[in-house]
């Protein structure tokens, strides 16, 4: 098969610093040459790779699935770029760490997952002012002022 050159379109500025597109584009093009090269023939749709986070930006997975379709068996490889969220730690942990009790813990974790009060309310089958007062103590307790600051304090526990 004859040489591959794939270009596209730019992937738009990224809050994740530079080097993100040009890591995108080099895993496609190393994707492509293994199916070209080493593959051509194969069954293949059952091509598939992920990258990331090794060599790659932190916090993003490329996918990347070899498709053919039609009469002539034309092959596309269709790439998607996820951003994968890091983990939380467990709530067993953060009452460890936090000294918060097992329903502030659930809270802690609800808030970093970004809920609502209302939200909050409907998981935990709680009244709103219930809600309210264990957010307030799980502010206290992890030493930030703002419900985003919730998710920064976890992950980083998480990381350290």
């Amino acid at each position: 098969m004859g040489e591959t050159t794939l270009e596209g379109p730019r992937l738009g500025s990224s809050s994740a610093g530079d080097g993100v597109e040009e890591w995108v584009w080099e895993q496609i093009r190393r994707v492509a040459h293994r199916l070209y090269r080493e593959a051509p023939a194969a069954a293949d749709d059952a091509v598939e790779a992920a990258f990331a986070p090794e060599g790659g930006p932190a916090g993003y997975r490329l996918l990347v699935r070899r498709l053919t379709c039609g009469e002539n068996e034309a092959t596309v490889l269709a790439c998607v770029l996820q951003h994968v969220e890091p983990p939380l730690p467990r709530e067993e942990r953060l009452r460890e760490l936090f000294r918060l009790t097992p329903r502030e813990s659930r809270v802690a974790v609800l808030l970093a997952r970004r809920h609502s009060t209302g939200e909050i309310c409907t998981e935990l089958g709680i009244s709103t002012h219930t809600a309210r007062r264990h957010v307030e103590k799980v502010l206290l307790k992890l030493g930030v002022h703002r419900r985003p600051d919730v998710r920064r304090a976890l992950l980083s526990c998480a990381r350290g």
